[in-house]
This record gives structure tokens, sequence and C-alpha cells, in this order.
């Protein structure tokens, strides 16, 4: 009776321990909240993002992702909280397999994975408790979703702020060409790049890219034209006197590069003499057996003799410049029109330019609204859930019953074979 009391006690006690030991080790370790979403777009097959920018899996635990996803799921983000996310490359079997036996075979080959799971531990002292990471977890997909199509939406320009950094009102008339040209230019670069990318995208409005091109090219041969042809004709300036001075600071500096470019001409004409000077005689051999004596300068004289009228032809286009505006300068002392007329014209100057600025940016909203349709058609599969939200705790129940049973087992095995199998009287 006693040796099964005692057993009854051992077998209890391997029960407690049994117990102890998967509670400590529950307590002890981590718990997660996991959440899984593969990426598609062209290029991650080869590790490449849509900016042709190399693909880096880290990024999807960024702190800039991270910022936007705890927007997105509602939860105010702090730095510290950054440590507690991690992000592992999902590898499917066959991928794995294929690896291994390329490298037996020497073959240097590398997949890239699409599909990733992001791990976020939770740490209740740092505010990250289990439903504050469910949450994140369950909002993780989303939220990269929006940072990810607002990094590689508009990769090349923001045309609102683009634009709004040209202020024609600022300028004299005689530049407002330039400047809505300047403005054009930038349009016209951010449209090529949409065009370029897809140029059969139509918007809701049944706009391609090409279409809002051609709007936009309207406006300037249309609209800017009639804008500098008023100015030049007019001769209309916000400050005469100023225009005066701008004037004559540009013919000094072209007669500056005029008088370099006429002596770099003159230089390359006295090497090219010389050259000719120094050519030599070589004698060959003809068709019928007499020999034909040629000339022959020396190698650099082609250099020189492209130099020379490459001198010439700049040195008479810049005196070309000179006299416009000596004609300029010219008509501003000697007006053809009447104070009147000239208010006149100004006053549609200013009516014409402010109307084309404000078509220029209806234009700017238009590609803004129909590139933000695109990229949301362009990324719409970018990002596919595999599932939102799964807790791994530090012990699976299955893993717990089976520690536990182990540790029970032993134990009890362990007791009962130091008990004595007779009892002393």
């Amino acid at each position: 009776m006693k040796i099964n009391f005692k057993i009854k006690n051992l077998v209890l006690a391997s029960f407690i321990i049994a117990i102890l030991a998967v509670a400590f080790l529950y307590i002890r370790g981590n718990t997660y909240v996991n959440t899984s979403f593969s990426i598609q777009f062209d290029g991650i097959e080869k590790g490449i993002n849509p900016d042709n920018t190399r693909f880096d899996y880290n990024d999807i635990i960024s702190q800039e992702a991270l910022k936007e996803i705890f927007k997105f799921s509602g939860v105010t983000y702090k730095e510290e909280y950054k440590k507690n996310f991690a992000v592992i490359p999902i590898l499917p079997v066959a991928i794995v397999k294929t690896l291994e036996e390329k490298r037996i075979a020497g073959e240097d080959y590398t997949y890239f994975p699409n599909e990733f799971k992001v791990k976020i531990r939770v740490d209740s002292k740092i505010g990250l408790d289990k439903n504050t990471c469910r949450a994140l977890a369950d909002g993780y997909k989303m939220g990269y979703e929006i940072y990810f199509k607002d990094r590689y939406s508009y990769p090349f320009m923001d045309l609102d702020n683009l634009i709004g950094y040209f202020d024609y009102s600022k300028y004299d008339y005689p530049e407002y060409k330039e400047i809505f040209n300047n403005e054009f230019n930038v349009i016209y670069s951010y449209l090529n790049i949409l065009r370029k990318d897809d140029s059969e995208f139509r918007s809701s409005d049944d706009y391609t890219f090409a279409d809002i091109y051609e709007g936009v090219a309207l406006l300037q041969n249309l609209d800017l034209k009639k804008i500098n042809a008023l100015i030049n004709t007019y001769e209309l300036s916000k400050d005469i006197e100023k225009l005066r001075i701008k004037y004559a600071y540009m013919i000094r500096r072209y007669e500056l590069e005029k008088n370099k470019s006429y002596g770099n001409y003159e230089v390359s004409q006295e090497l090219l003499n010389i050259a000719k000077a120094n050519k030599k005689s070589i004698i060959m051999p003809g068709v019928g057996g007499d020999s034909v004596t040629v000339s022959v300068v020396n190698d650099t004289y082609d250099t020189l003799a492209a130099k020379a009228t490459d001198a010439q032809s700049t040195s008479s286009n810049i005196a070309e410049e000179i006299a416009y505006i000596r004609q300029q300068i010219d008509k501003l002392d000697n007006p053809e029109f009447s104070d009147f007329k000239i208010a006149t014209a100004k006053k549609e100057v200013n009516d014409l330019s402010a109307s084309l600025q404000n078509d220029i940016m209806e234009q700017v909203k238009l590609i803004t609204k129909t590139a933000e349709e695109y990229f949301d058609y362009k990324y719409e599969n970018a990002l596919t859930s595999v599932y939102d939200s799964r807790v791994e705790y530090p012990v699976s129940i299955t893993k717990a019953v089976v520690m536990f049973l182990g540790i029970f087992i032993f134990l009890t095995i362990a007791f009962v074979k130091f008990i004595p199998h007779k009892e002393e009287y």
C-alpha cells in the first residue's frame, strides 16, 4: 500500500512538474501576430521595382511603410515599435528543391520571392498588446498598398508643386514666352513618361495620355502664340528702363561671345594655312603603269576645318542676335503705337495670360486625376492577401501536449525506477 501511495505521489509530482515546465516555456516565450500577402508587378520576378530600382523586401517593414500602415489601422506610430516587426520571404517547396539542384549542378540561379510573412511581436509594455497587433496585421496589406501606390505612382514629378513654382506675373512681358514654355515642358515630360508606360489606357472621362498631350499642345500653339504676338507687336514692358538695361547687358555679353568666336575662327584659320603649307606629296602607281602624285595634308586638317567653320557660324549667329536686340531697342526709343493702344494691348495680354494659366492648371488637374486612375488600374492586383492575422503562441497546443506528455512520462518512469520493490518493516 505504501508503494502504491508513493507511486501516486510521484505521478502527481510528474504531472505538476510537466505542467509547470510547459507554463514556464509559454510565459518566457514571445507571442506573435502574423499576416501574409503576395506582391505581383512587372519586374518583381527579376527583383526589380516599378521604378527600376532593386527590390528589397525589407522595405515592407521600413519606417515609411509602417507609418502608413499604423495610420490606416488607426494606431499611433512610435519609432520603438519598428524593432517588433520582421518580414520573412516564403519560398515554395518546389523552388527550394530547384535551388538545391541548381547549386549541386554548379549553376548560378537566383529566385526572387513574391510572397512574404510579416511577424509582429506582442509587447504590452510598449503598447503593442495582442488586440493592437491584430488590428495592425488585419490592416497591413491595405496600408502597405497605399504606401506602395504612393511611392510608385509619381516617381518623377508632382505637377501641382512644379507648375506652382512658375509665376509669370513676377516677370516682364518679353519673358512670358519662356516662363510658359517651361511650364509646358514640365507637363510634356510627365505625359511622355505616362504615355510610354501605357499608351492604351483610357480614363473614366475617355482620355488617353496622348489626348491630353494634344490638348496641352493646342494651348501652347494658339494661346501662347497670340500672347507672344501681342507682346512683340506692341513692344510691351512693365519697366521700359529696366528692359533697356537688360538689352544693353545682352548686347555686351553677345559682343564678348562674338569676339571670342571670331578669335577662335582666326586661330583655326591660321592653323589651317600652316597645315596646307606643310602638305606632303605621295607618288602612287597609276592604272596604266604611270605614277600619280597625290598631295596629302596633315591628319589634323579636317578637325581644324570643322572648328573654323563652327566658330564662323557661331560668330554669324551671334551677330544676328545683336542686330535683333538693337532693333528692339530702337522700337523702344521710337514707339509706333499710342499710349492708349499700348495700354489696351497690356490689358489683353494680362487677361489672356491669366486665362492661359488657368487653363494650364485645369490640364494639370486632369492629368493628376487621369494618372491616379491609371495607377489604381496598374496596381489593382499588385498585392494579394494570403491571410489577415494569425496568432502564433510561444508553444502551440499540439506542441504543448507533446511536451507535457514527454516530460510527464519521462519523470514518471524515472521516479518509479528508483522506488524500492520491497518495503522494509
